[in-house]
């Protein structure tokens, strides 16, 4: 079983072993400042699991409205 990819505010993920795997360390990482490294340990099995997430959630592309343009000639 893979294991469930964490966000940034999961306190938790599942384990391949099928068990639950608690939040543990969170650090920094040093080549990549936009991002903190998490680490669970299953309380089932002792598995340490790591997963390097964003530190601020991604906001969603904003469409800006079509530009709209007049072609009539002014009276």
């Amino acid at each position: 079983m893979i294991p469930t990819i964490p966000t940034r505010t999961d306190a938790f993920v599942l384990c391949p072993c099928s068990g639950t795997a608690t939040i543990s360390t969170v650090a920094p990482i040093a080549d990549d400042p936009d991002r903190m490294r998490h680490l669970y340990t299953c309380l089932d099995c002792g598995k340490e699991l790591t997963f390097d997430v964003d530190k601020k959630a991604k906001e969603p592309a904003q469409e800006s409205a079509p530009q709209v343009q007049d072609d009539k000639d002014p009276d």
